[in-house]
Protein backbone atom coordinates (compact mmCIF):
# COMPACT_ATOMS: atom_id res chain seq x y z
CA UNK A 1 0.00 0.00 0.00
CA UNK A 2 3.19 2.71 0.26
CA UNK A 3 4.11 2.02 -2.81
CA UNK A 4 0.53 2.59 -3.88
CA UNK A 5 0.22 5.76 -2.13
CA UNK A 6 3.06 6.74 -2.98
CA UNK A 7 2.67 6.57 -6.54
CA UNK A 8 -0.77 8.37 -6.34
CA UNK A 9 0.49 11.26 -4.56
CA UNK A 10 3.37 11.99 -7.20
CA UNK A 11 0.09 11.60 -9.50
CA UNK A 12 -1.83 14.02 -7.96
CA UNK A 13 0.98 16.06 -7.61
CA UNK A 14 1.42 16.08 -11.22
CA UNK A 15 -2.27 16.31 -12.09
CA UNK A 16 -2.52 20.21 -9.77
CA UNK A 17 0.76 21.30 -10.84
CA UNK A 18 -1.36 21.39 -14.22
CA UNK A 19 -4.19 22.43 -13.31
CA UNK A 20 -2.95 25.18 -11.34
CA UNK A 21 -1.16 26.49 -14.54
CA UNK A 22 -4.35 27.51 -17.07
CA UNK A 23 -2.12 29.26 -19.79
CA UNK A 24 0.01 26.22 -20.00
CA UNK A 25 -3.32 23.89 -19.64
CA UNK A 26 -5.15 26.49 -22.60
CA UNK A 27 -1.46 26.40 -24.81
CA UNK A 28 -1.91 22.43 -24.89
CA UNK A 29 -5.63 22.09 -25.20
CA UNK A 30 -5.99 25.30 -27.39
CA UNK A 31 -2.95 26.33 -29.45
CA UNK A 32 -2.90 23.54 -31.45
CA UNK A 33 -6.37 23.07 -32.11
CA UNK A 34 -6.41 27.18 -32.75
CA UNK A 35 -3.35 26.80 -35.42
CA UNK A 36 -4.86 23.68 -37.25
CA UNK A 37 -8.24 25.52 -37.48
CA UNK A 38 -6.73 28.44 -39.02
CA UNK A 39 -4.60 25.84 -41.39
CA UNK A 40 -7.95 24.72 -42.12
CA UNK A 41 -9.89 28.05 -43.06
CA UNK A 42 -6.93 29.79 -44.52
CA UNK A 43 -5.40 26.87 -46.95
CA UNK A 44 -7.02 27.10 -50.48
CA UNK A 45 -5.49 24.04 -52.34
CA UNK A 46 -2.63 22.23 -53.14
CA UNK A 47 -3.51 23.24 -56.82
CA UNK A 48 -1.99 26.88 -57.60
CA UNK A 49 -3.97 30.03 -59.26
CA UNK A 50 -1.57 30.81 -62.43
CA UNK A 51 -2.02 34.75 -63.36
CA UNK A 52 -1.30 33.47 -67.25
CA UNK A 53 -0.39 36.49 -69.83
CA UNK A 54 -1.43 35.12 -73.50
CA UNK A 55 0.42 36.30 -76.75
CA UNK A 56 -2.02 35.93 -80.07
CA UNK A 57 -1.01 36.55 -83.87
CA UNK A 58 -1.97 40.06 -84.62
CA UNK A 59 -4.78 40.65 -84.94
CA UNK A 60 -6.32 37.80 -83.47
CA UNK A 61 -7.21 38.86 -80.32
CA UNK A 62 -10.37 39.54 -80.04
CA UNK A 63 -10.74 36.28 -82.73
CA UNK A 64 -13.37 33.27 -81.88
CA UNK A 65 -10.57 31.10 -82.32
CA UNK A 66 -8.41 32.94 -79.19
CA UNK A 67 -11.67 33.33 -77.11
CA UNK A 68 -12.43 29.56 -77.40
CA UNK A 69 -9.10 28.44 -76.41
CA UNK A 70 -9.15 31.05 -73.98
CA UNK A 71 -12.11 29.41 -72.17
CA UNK A 72 -10.77 25.60 -72.73
CA UNK A 73 -7.66 26.45 -70.49
CA UNK A 74 -9.40 25.93 -67.66
CA UNK A 75 -9.98 27.46 -63.64
CA UNK A 76 -6.28 27.01 -62.81
CA UNK A 77 -4.94 29.96 -65.70
CA UNK A 78 -6.88 32.92 -65.06
CA UNK A 79 -6.32 35.48 -68.16
CA UNK A 80 -7.90 38.79 -67.84
CA UNK A 81 -7.96 40.92 -70.63
CA UNK A 82 -5.43 43.41 -69.75
CA UNK A 83 -3.05 40.27 -70.36
CA UNK A 84 -3.40 39.42 -73.50
CA UNK A 85 -0.58 40.48 -75.77
CA UNK A 86 -0.06 40.74 -79.88
CA UNK A 87 3.91 41.19 -78.97
CA UNK A 88 6.11 39.41 -76.68
CA UNK A 89 8.13 41.77 -74.94
CA UNK A 90 5.38 43.34 -73.13
CA UNK A 91 4.18 40.07 -71.54
CA UNK A 92 7.78 39.11 -70.43
CA UNK A 93 8.33 42.42 -68.81
CA UNK A 94 4.90 41.88 -67.02
CA UNK A 95 6.24 38.46 -65.95
CA UNK A 96 9.60 39.45 -64.82
CA UNK A 97 7.72 42.58 -62.72
CA UNK A 98 5.46 39.68 -61.31
CA UNK A 99 2.32 40.89 -62.83
CA UNK A 100 1.91 37.30 -64.28
CA UNK A 101 2.94 34.07 -63.42
CA UNK A 102 3.38 32.70 -66.42
CA UNK A 103 3.64 33.57 -70.55
CA UNK A 104 2.21 31.89 -73.36
CA UNK A 105 2.85 31.91 -76.84
CA UNK A 106 0.56 31.13 -79.47
CA UNK A 107 2.15 30.98 -82.94
CA UNK A 108 0.56 32.22 -86.18
CA UNK A 109 0.57 28.98 -87.73
CA UNK A 110 -1.41 27.42 -84.96
CA UNK A 111 -4.32 26.82 -87.28
CA UNK A 112 -2.26 25.13 -89.84
CA UNK A 113 -1.59 22.21 -87.45
CA UNK A 114 -3.76 19.98 -89.59
CA UNK A 115 -2.29 20.78 -92.78
CA UNK A 116 1.84 21.27 -91.94
CA UNK A 117 2.08 17.57 -90.60
CA UNK A 118 3.95 18.65 -88.03
CA UNK A 119 3.30 19.50 -84.25
CA UNK A 120 3.61 23.58 -83.33
CA UNK A 121 5.49 24.66 -80.06
CA UNK A 122 3.15 26.28 -77.60
CA UNK A 123 5.66 28.75 -75.61
CA UNK A 124 5.49 28.55 -72.14
CA UNK A 125 7.71 30.63 -70.05
CA UNK A 126 7.72 31.43 -66.55
CA UNK A 127 9.76 32.87 -63.16
CA UNK A 128 9.65 30.22 -60.33
CA UNK A 129 12.73 28.84 -57.85
CA UNK A 130 10.29 26.77 -56.20
CA UNK A 131 10.96 23.21 -57.01
CA UNK A 132 7.02 22.67 -56.67
CA UNK A 133 5.39 25.26 -58.18
CA UNK A 134 7.86 24.61 -61.37
CA UNK A 135 6.25 21.32 -61.30
CA UNK A 136 2.94 22.27 -60.92
CA UNK A 137 3.38 24.42 -63.63
CA UNK A 138 5.11 22.38 -65.79
CA UNK A 139 2.19 19.36 -65.07
CA UNK A 140 -0.81 21.62 -65.42
CA UNK A 141 0.97 22.80 -68.55
CA UNK A 142 0.45 19.85 -69.97
CA UNK A 143 -2.64 18.99 -69.21
CA UNK A 144 -3.85 22.65 -70.42
CA UNK A 145 -2.25 21.47 -73.87
CA UNK A 146 -4.38 18.57 -73.90
CA UNK A 147 -7.50 20.59 -73.54
CA UNK A 148 -6.66 22.79 -76.08
CA UNK A 149 -5.73 19.74 -78.63
CA UNK A 150 -8.99 18.49 -77.98
CA UNK A 151 -10.66 21.90 -78.93
CA UNK A 152 -8.69 22.06 -81.92
CA UNK A 153 -9.74 18.61 -83.00
CA UNK A 154 -13.11 19.55 -81.78
CA UNK A 155 -13.18 22.63 -84.18
CA UNK A 156 -11.28 20.87 -87.06
CA UNK A 157 -13.51 17.45 -86.88
CA UNK A 158 -16.57 19.10 -87.35
CA UNK A 159 -16.13 21.20 -90.52
CA UNK A 160 -14.09 18.36 -91.96
CA UNK A 161 -16.76 16.62 -91.28
CA UNK A 162 -19.32 19.01 -93.24
CA UNK A 163 -16.80 19.54 -96.25
CA UNK A 164 -15.69 16.05 -96.82
CA UNK A 165 -19.29 15.18 -96.53
CA UNK A 166 -21.02 16.74 -98.90
CA UNK A 167 -17.35 16.11 -100.94
CA UNK A 168 -17.87 13.08 -101.17
CA UNK A 169 -21.31 12.83 -102.23
CA UNK A 170 -20.22 15.37 -104.75
CA UNK A 171 -16.82 12.89 -106.35
CA UNK A 172 -19.42 9.58 -106.04
CA UNK A 173 -22.64 11.70 -108.20
CA UNK A 174 -19.98 13.00 -110.33
CA UNK A 175 -18.42 9.75 -111.77
CA UNK A 176 -21.80 8.28 -111.92
CA UNK A 177 -23.01 11.19 -113.60
CA UNK A 178 -20.04 11.34 -115.82
CA UNK A 179 -20.24 7.97 -117.15
CA UNK A 180 -23.72 8.59 -117.66
CA UNK A 181 -22.74 11.70 -120.02
CA UNK A 182 -20.23 10.14 -122.20
CA UNK A 183 -23.32 6.90 -122.68
CA UNK A 184 -25.60 9.51 -123.94
CA UNK A 185 -23.27 11.10 -126.00
CA UNK A 186 -22.12 7.75 -127.57
CA UNK A 187 -25.79 7.36 -128.34
CA UNK A 188 -26.23 11.07 -130.04
CA UNK A 189 -28.93 11.94 -126.79
CA UNK A 190 -27.17 15.53 -126.87
CA UNK A 191 -29.49 16.99 -124.80
CA UNK A 192 -29.77 14.42 -121.96
CA UNK A 193 -26.09 14.88 -121.84
CA UNK A 194 -26.25 18.71 -121.47
CA UNK A 195 -28.89 17.71 -118.80
CA UNK A 196 -26.27 15.88 -116.80
CA UNK A 197 -23.88 18.48 -117.29
CA UNK A 198 -25.93 21.12 -116.17
CA UNK A 199 -26.80 18.75 -112.87
CA UNK A 200 -22.77 18.65 -112.64
CA UNK A 201 -22.74 22.25 -112.84
CA UNK A 202 -24.71 23.12 -110.43
CA UNK A 203 -23.41 20.66 -108.00
CA UNK A 204 -19.78 22.01 -108.24
CA UNK A 205 -21.52 25.29 -108.26
CA UNK A 206 -22.85 24.49 -104.38
CA UNK A 207 -19.22 22.50 -103.65
CA UNK A 208 -17.36 26.52 -104.58
CA UNK A 209 -19.81 27.86 -102.24
CA UNK A 210 -19.22 25.67 -99.61
CA UNK A 211 -15.37 25.49 -99.63
CA UNK A 212 -15.95 29.74 -99.63
CA UNK A 213 -17.79 29.51 -96.25
CA UNK A 214 -14.82 27.69 -94.48
CA UNK A 215 -11.97 29.61 -93.32
CA UNK A 216 -8.96 29.33 -95.56
CA UNK A 217 -7.05 27.72 -93.21
CA UNK A 218 -4.87 25.40 -96.05
CA UNK A 219 -3.08 25.24 -99.22
CA UNK A 220 -5.22 21.92 -99.54
CA UNK A 221 -8.68 24.08 -99.15
CA UNK A 222 -7.37 26.14 -101.91
CA UNK A 223 -6.01 23.09 -104.42
CA UNK A 224 -9.57 22.15 -104.07
CA UNK A 225 -11.07 25.21 -105.24
CA UNK A 226 -8.78 25.25 -108.26
CA UNK A 227 -9.86 21.92 -108.71
CA UNK A 228 -13.50 23.08 -108.85
CA UNK A 229 -12.99 25.73 -110.54
CA UNK A 230 -11.55 24.46 -113.24
CA UNK A 231 -14.23 21.27 -113.31
CA UNK A 232 -16.80 24.17 -113.42
CA UNK A 233 -15.22 26.15 -116.53
CA UNK A 234 -14.71 22.58 -118.74
CA UNK A 235 -18.02 21.23 -117.76
CA UNK A 236 -19.53 24.82 -119.12
CA UNK A 237 -16.94 24.55 -122.14
CA UNK A 238 -18.85 20.73 -122.62
CA UNK A 239 -22.70 22.18 -122.55
CA UNK A 240 -21.78 25.00 -124.58
CA UNK A 241 -20.69 22.50 -127.27
CA UNK A 242 -23.43 20.40 -126.60
CA UNK A 243 -25.79 22.98 -127.65
CA UNK A 244 -23.91 23.99 -130.55
CA UNK A 245 -23.23 20.86 -131.48
CA UNK A 246 -19.82 20.53 -131.40
CA UNK A 247 -16.84 18.09 -131.96
CA UNK A 248 -17.31 14.53 -130.20
CA UNK A 249 -13.65 14.02 -129.93
CA UNK A 250 -13.18 17.14 -127.75
CA UNK A 251 -15.93 16.73 -125.39
CA UNK A 252 -14.30 13.56 -124.57
CA UNK A 253 -10.73 15.59 -124.43
CA UNK A 254 -12.46 17.94 -121.72
CA UNK A 255 -14.36 14.63 -119.92
CA UNK A 256 -11.28 13.28 -119.96
CA UNK A 257 -9.87 15.86 -118.14
CA UNK A 258 -12.58 16.87 -116.16
CA UNK A 259 -11.97 12.90 -114.87
CA UNK A 260 -8.49 14.04 -114.21
CA UNK A 261 -9.28 16.48 -112.03
CA UNK A 262 -11.50 14.77 -109.85
CA UNK A 263 -8.56 12.14 -109.26
CA UNK A 264 -6.49 14.85 -108.24
CA UNK A 265 -8.92 15.57 -105.64
CA UNK A 266 -9.33 12.45 -104.85
CA UNK A 267 -5.34 12.13 -104.26
CA UNK A 268 -5.82 15.26 -101.97
CA UNK A 269 -8.41 13.26 -99.73
CA UNK A 270 -5.77 10.54 -99.81
CA UNK A 271 -2.95 12.83 -98.49
CA UNK A 272 -5.83 13.64 -95.48
CA UNK A 273 -6.31 10.08 -94.25
CA UNK A 274 -2.59 9.62 -94.87
CA UNK A 275 -1.55 11.77 -92.16
CA UNK A 276 0.45 11.36 -88.53
CA UNK A 277 -2.30 10.28 -85.70
CA UNK A 278 0.29 11.80 -83.32
CA UNK A 279 -0.22 15.11 -85.80
CA UNK A 280 -4.21 14.83 -85.46
CA UNK A 281 -4.61 14.02 -81.78
CA UNK A 282 -2.25 15.92 -80.22
CA UNK A 283 -1.18 18.88 -83.29
CA UNK A 284 0.10 21.20 -80.38
CA UNK A 285 2.46 20.67 -77.31
CA UNK A 286 4.16 22.32 -74.48
CA UNK A 287 7.79 23.53 -74.66
CA UNK A 288 8.29 25.41 -71.37
CA UNK A 289 10.90 27.79 -70.45
CA UNK A 290 12.37 29.13 -66.35
CA UNK A 291 14.06 32.44 -66.45
CA UNK A 292 16.04 31.28 -63.13
CA UNK A 293 19.35 31.44 -63.91
CA UNK A 294 20.10 27.60 -64.32
CA UNK A 295 23.75 28.05 -62.25
CA UNK A 296 21.47 28.23 -59.28
CA UNK A 297 20.76 24.49 -58.83
CA UNK A 298 22.39 21.45 -59.58
CA UNK A 299 21.61 19.42 -62.92
CA UNK A 300 20.23 16.89 -60.43
CA UNK A 301 16.41 17.77 -60.45
CA UNK A 302 17.13 15.30 -56.55
CA UNK A 303 19.67 18.04 -55.41
CA UNK A 304 17.41 21.20 -56.32
CA UNK A 305 15.03 20.23 -53.66
CA UNK A 306 17.84 20.05 -51.49
CA UNK A 307 19.02 23.27 -52.37
CA UNK A 308 15.69 25.14 -52.05
CA UNK A 309 14.48 23.83 -48.76
CA UNK A 310 18.26 24.32 -47.22
CA UNK A 311 18.00 27.80 -46.79
CA UNK A 312 14.84 27.22 -45.29
CA UNK A 313 15.46 25.39 -42.77
CA UNK A 314 18.22 27.28 -41.24
CA UNK A 315 16.35 30.18 -41.14
CA UNK A 316 14.23 27.61 -39.27
CA UNK A 317 16.61 26.28 -37.19
CA UNK A 318 17.52 29.75 -36.09
CA UNK A 319 14.61 31.28 -35.46
CA UNK A 320 13.80 28.57 -33.10
CA UNK A 321 17.11 28.11 -30.54
CA UNK A 322 16.95 32.16 -30.38
CA UNK A 323 12.80 31.88 -29.58
CA UNK A 324 13.83 28.95 -27.07
CA UNK A 325 16.95 30.59 -25.40
CA UNK A 326 15.30 33.34 -24.40
CA UNK A 327 11.97 32.14 -23.48
CA UNK A 328 13.83 29.72 -21.11
CA UNK A 329 15.63 32.90 -20.05
CA UNK A 330 14.07 35.46 -18.13
CA UNK A 331 12.02 32.54 -16.67
CA UNK A 332 14.72 30.56 -15.22
CA UNK A 333 15.65 34.20 -13.22
CA UNK A 334 12.70 33.60 -11.98
CA UNK A 335 12.74 30.31 -10.61
CA UNK A 336 16.26 30.52 -9.44
CA UNK A 337 15.53 33.10 -7.17
CA UNK A 338 17.78 35.60 -9.19
CA UNK A 339 15.04 38.23 -10.03
CA UNK A 340 15.22 39.00 -6.25
CA UNK A 341 18.70 39.81 -6.20
CA UNK A 342 18.74 41.78 -9.62
CA UNK A 343 15.82 44.01 -7.93
CA UNK A 344 18.24 44.99 -5.19
CA UNK A 345 21.33 45.24 -7.58
CA UNK A 346 21.99 48.57 -9.29
CA UNK A 347 20.98 47.54 -12.75
CA UNK A 348 17.81 48.18 -14.27
CA UNK A 349 15.55 45.70 -16.77
CA UNK A 350 16.74 46.92 -20.34
CA UNK A 351 20.27 46.90 -18.88
CA UNK A 352 19.36 43.27 -18.46
CA UNK A 353 17.60 42.47 -21.50
CA UNK A 354 20.55 44.43 -23.87
CA UNK A 355 22.97 42.14 -21.91
CA UNK A 356 21.07 38.76 -22.81
CA UNK A 357 20.72 39.96 -26.33
CA UNK A 358 23.73 40.65 -26.93
CA UNK A 359 24.64 37.28 -25.78
CA UNK A 360 22.52 35.54 -27.45
CA UNK A 361 23.25 37.27 -30.87
CA UNK A 362 26.46 36.45 -30.40
CA UNK A 363 25.55 32.83 -29.92
CA UNK A 364 23.50 32.42 -33.38
CA UNK A 365 26.34 34.36 -35.23
CA UNK A 366 28.70 31.93 -34.12
CA UNK A 367 25.97 29.10 -34.92
CA UNK A 368 26.14 30.49 -38.45
CA UNK A 369 29.38 30.65 -39.02
CA UNK A 370 29.71 27.09 -38.07
CA UNK A 371 27.17 25.77 -40.30
CA UNK A 372 27.83 28.01 -43.28
CA UNK A 373 30.76 26.15 -44.59
CA UNK A 374 29.22 22.67 -43.99
CA UNK A 375 26.14 23.92 -46.16
CA UNK A 376 28.30 24.99 -49.48
CA UNK A 377 31.14 22.30 -48.92
CA UNK A 378 28.37 19.50 -48.00
CA UNK A 379 25.28 19.92 -49.49
CA UNK A 380 26.71 22.61 -52.19
CA UNK A 381 24.74 25.26 -51.56
CA UNK A 382 25.81 28.64 -53.31
CA UNK A 383 27.28 31.03 -51.48
CA UNK A 384 27.27 34.45 -53.08
CA UNK A 385 30.35 36.39 -51.57
CA UNK A 386 28.93 39.92 -53.40
CA UNK A 387 25.81 39.18 -50.99
CA UNK A 388 28.24 38.84 -47.81
CA UNK A 389 26.71 41.93 -46.24
CA UNK A 390 23.55 41.55 -47.17
CA UNK A 391 23.56 38.12 -45.62
CA UNK A 392 25.31 39.31 -42.49
CA UNK A 393 22.38 41.96 -41.86
CA UNK A 394 19.64 39.01 -42.45
CA UNK A 395 21.25 36.94 -39.94
CA UNK A 396 21.19 39.68 -37.27
CA UNK A 397 17.60 41.18 -37.80
CA UNK A 398 16.61 37.57 -37.86
CA UNK A 399 18.20 36.72 -34.77
CA UNK A 400 16.76 39.84 -32.88
CA UNK A 401 13.48 39.15 -34.12
CA UNK A 402 13.32 36.38 -33.38
CA UNK A 403 14.91 36.63 -29.72
CA UNK A 404 12.06 39.29 -29.23
CA UNK A 405 9.34 36.61 -29.95
CA UNK A 406 11.50 34.48 -27.14
CA UNK A 407 11.37 37.27 -24.29
CA UNK A 408 7.78 37.96 -24.74
CA UNK A 409 6.67 34.58 -24.29
CA UNK A 410 9.15 34.57 -21.44
CA UNK A 411 7.50 37.32 -19.78
CA UNK A 412 4.64 36.00 -20.08
CA UNK A 413 4.13 32.43 -18.92
CA UNK A 414 4.82 31.53 -15.47
CA UNK A 415 7.37 28.22 -15.94
CA UNK A 416 9.58 26.81 -17.79
CA UNK A 417 7.10 23.68 -19.13
CA UNK A 418 4.56 27.02 -20.45
CA UNK A 419 7.96 28.47 -21.98
CA UNK A 420 8.48 25.16 -23.73
CA UNK A 421 5.66 24.38 -24.75
CA UNK A 422 4.43 28.41 -26.62
CA UNK A 423 7.93 27.92 -28.19
CA UNK A 424 6.59 25.18 -29.92
CA UNK A 425 3.42 26.09 -30.72
CA UNK A 426 5.38 29.52 -32.40
CA UNK A 427 7.87 26.09 -34.61
CA UNK A 428 4.14 24.88 -35.23
CA UNK A 429 2.67 28.15 -36.57
CA UNK A 430 5.90 28.94 -38.83
CA UNK A 431 6.16 25.13 -40.66
CA UNK A 432 2.87 25.79 -41.41
CA UNK A 433 2.00 29.52 -42.42
CA UNK A 434 5.95 31.00 -43.18
CA UNK A 435 6.05 28.73 -46.28
CA UNK A 436 8.69 26.44 -45.39
CA UNK A 437 6.22 23.38 -47.11
CA UNK A 438 3.39 25.03 -48.46
CA UNK A 439 3.64 27.98 -50.44
CA UNK A 440 2.39 31.43 -49.22
CA UNK A 441 0.14 31.80 -52.28
CA UNK A 442 -2.15 29.10 -51.32
CA UNK A 443 -3.40 30.91 -48.18
CA UNK A 444 -6.05 33.67 -47.91
CA UNK A 445 -4.79 37.28 -47.87
CA UNK A 446 -4.90 37.42 -43.66
CA UNK A 447 -3.53 34.48 -43.31
CA UNK A 448 -0.62 35.58 -45.26
CA UNK A 449 -0.53 38.79 -43.41
CA UNK A 450 -0.72 36.66 -40.51
CA UNK A 451 2.34 35.06 -41.53
CA UNK A 452 4.11 38.04 -41.95
CA UNK A 453 4.41 38.63 -38.56
CA UNK A 454 6.56 35.66 -38.11
CA UNK A 455 10.50 36.36 -38.40
CA UNK A 456 11.41 32.86 -40.59
CA UNK A 457 8.43 34.44 -43.16
CA UNK A 458 11.38 36.99 -43.90
CA UNK A 459 14.06 34.72 -43.05
CA UNK A 460 13.70 32.02 -45.25
CA UNK A 461 12.46 34.00 -48.62
CA UNK A 462 15.91 36.59 -48.14
CA UNK A 463 18.01 33.50 -47.41
CA UNK A 464 16.73 31.76 -50.79
CA UNK A 465 16.99 34.93 -52.80
CA UNK A 466 20.57 36.04 -51.74
CA UNK A 467 21.81 32.37 -51.63
CA UNK A 468 19.90 30.86 -54.59
CA UNK A 469 19.49 33.60 -56.60
CA UNK A 470 22.45 36.01 -56.05
CA UNK A 471 19.82 38.89 -55.23
CA UNK A 472 19.45 41.18 -52.89
CA UNK A 473 16.05 41.63 -50.42
CA UNK A 474 13.44 44.05 -50.59
CA UNK A 475 13.85 47.01 -48.76
CA UNK A 476 10.15 45.67 -46.83
CA UNK A 477 11.62 42.40 -46.18
CA UNK A 478 14.51 44.53 -43.84
CA UNK A 479 11.90 47.32 -42.51
CA UNK A 480 9.59 43.89 -41.85
CA UNK A 481 12.13 42.43 -39.84
CA UNK A 482 13.37 45.17 -37.96
CA UNK A 483 9.70 46.29 -36.78
CA UNK A 484 9.35 42.93 -35.58
CA UNK A 485 12.35 43.15 -33.58
CA UNK A 486 11.77 46.54 -31.96
CA UNK A 487 7.72 45.91 -31.61
CA UNK A 488 8.81 42.84 -29.67
CA UNK A 489 11.85 44.43 -27.82
CA UNK A 490 9.10 47.03 -26.37
CA UNK A 491 6.54 44.70 -25.45
CA UNK A 492 9.34 42.60 -23.69
CA UNK A 493 10.99 45.41 -22.22
CA UNK A 494 7.60 46.63 -20.84
CA UNK A 495 6.56 43.25 -19.04
CA UNK A 496 9.69 42.39 -17.99
CA UNK A 497 10.07 46.11 -16.40
CA UNK A 498 6.48 45.51 -14.25
CA UNK A 499 7.95 42.06 -13.06
CA UNK A 500 11.64 43.51 -12.23
CA UNK A 501 9.75 46.51 -10.25
CA UNK A 502 11.04 46.38 -6.74
CA UNK A 503 8.39 45.60 -4.35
Amino acid sequence: MKHIVRILSFFAKEINSVRRQPLLLGGLILGPFLILSMFGVGYTGERPTLRTALVVPPGQKDSELVQNLRENMGATFQVSDEHIYEDQAPAMTALRQNQVDIVEVFPPDMTDVYTTGKQINIDITYNEIDPLLRDWIEYLSYTQINELNKELLRIFVGQTQERVGTLKEYLNQSREQLQSVRNRIDSGDREQARATVQQLREGTTLQLLALAMVPDVSSENSDSASNLQRIKQLLDDVDRDLAEGGALDQQEQRLSEIDQQLAAMQAVADRVRTLDPLVIVSPLRSKTHNIVPISSFSNNPGIAYVQFYTPAVVALLLQHMMVTLAALSLIRERMLGTLEMFRVAPISAEQVLTGKYLGYTLFGLLIMLALMPLLVFGLGIPFPLNQLGNFIVIVLLLTTASLGWGFVISALVRSDSQAVQFSMLLLLMSVFFSGFFIPLKSFIPSIRTFAKILPVTHGLQSLQQLLLLNQAPTTATYLWLLGIALVSFVLSWYMFRRQFQRR
